[in-house]
């Protein structure tokens, strides 16, 4: 991984900003999230910037591969070049399904927020999508992954004083709880993510910082309870 984020870092600089080099390694397969945030702390970005950049990055390619990447790669093994290589990839993303395909939507939340060697949103995805998971439910539990394993391996990257003085994670705790407590309910409406404004509560003096907030709603048969973080 050190390698790859080494390549990027060297082939990148002064072609684009420091910011865009986080962004598009946190985009990238293999690297991810956790890349982005190794390269960021190497590159001088602060904490917050950062972190906002590499969860953007990570979470932008999860839709696409659960919606799409089934149909893609039934049509690529009806043919002769790429039917092997396709083969290849899901044997070896099914041969970790083991933890997703028994506990679901907290397997995949873990398997996507735990920053181990061969796990991260691409993989996790993947594995969601040949296992036919409904995407209301693999969507929502990728998203609570990507920030769960922000919170690690900025905690590993920064460290922990860093992460807790930065205030962040303030205002993301209600947001999760509130998506969690509607992920046990069983009702996955639809679960929207929103770039707002934040004040930091110990940085007194930055203001409007932007923060990502995730707010789910759930909606009964015939009755619509909204659960909504401001």
């Amino acid at each position: 991984m050190e390698s790859l984020i080494n390549w990027f870092t060297t082939a990148l600089d002064g072609v684009v900003s420091r910011e865009a080099i986080v962004f598009i390694i946190s985009m990238t397969p293999i690297l991810e999230l956790r890349g982005g945030l190794i390269a960021s702390k190497l590159l001088g970005i602060e904490l917050l910037p950062a972190t906002g950049l590499c969860i953007v990055g990570n979470i932008i390619p999860a839709p696409f591969i659960l919606l799409f990447i089934t149909p893609v790669f039934n049509w690529l093994k009806g043919t002769r070049l790429f039917k092997p290589m396709v083969e290849k990839l899901e044997n070896k993303a099914l041969g970790k399904k083991e933890q997703i395909e028994k506990y679901q939507f907290w397997g995949l939340m873990l398997f996507v927020g735990i920053p181990l060697p061969g796990t991260g949103a691409w993989t996790g995805s993947l594995i969601a999508s040949l296992l036919n998971i409904p995407f209301k439910k693999a969507f929502p539990a990728t998203i609570l992954g990507i920030l769960l394993a922000a919170l690690i391996v900025d905690i590993f990257s920064y460290g922990r004083k860093s992460v807790w003085e930065s205030g962040r994670w303030a205002c993301w705790r209600p947001a999760a709880a509130c998506c969690v407590r509607s992920m046990r309910s069983g009702d996955y409406k639809s679960v929207i993510i929103r770039f707002g404004t934040v004040r930091s509560r110990t940085a007194s003096t930055v203001s409007g910082l932007f923060c990502w907030r995730i707010c789910t709603i759930r909606a009964l048969a015939r009755k619509t309870k909204s659960c909504i973080c401001m």
